[in-house]
């Protein structure tokens, strides 16, 4: 059973996993307003849309190594007019 001080914790820990990986999107990439973050339990979700694959995966690999990151669930599409690798 989870107490009400580790669900707390577990919750300011995810903010604050939510917070550095949002601050990670806006020095990673060209337009951060595409990107929506949640975390749960250190497990990054990511959502939106990317301007092209590179961005999208770049976004991915500098948050993994994050401190509290637990794992990545990458959901970000890319726009349809943008160029590809």
């Amino acid at each position: 059973m989870t107490s009400d001080a580790e669900l707390k914790r577990d919750n300011s820990c995810d903010a604050q996993i939510a917070d550095n990986v949002e601050h990670m999107i806006r020095w990673t990439t060209v337009d951060p307003s595409g990107f929506r973050v949640a975390v749960d339990h250190g497990w990054v979700t990511l959502e939106g849309e990317a301007g092209c694959e590179f961005e999208r995966c770049i976004v991915e690999n500098v948050i993994r190594p994050l401190p509290g990151v637990t794992g990545v669930t990458n959901q970000v599409a890319v726009g349809h007019d943008s160029w590809q690798p």
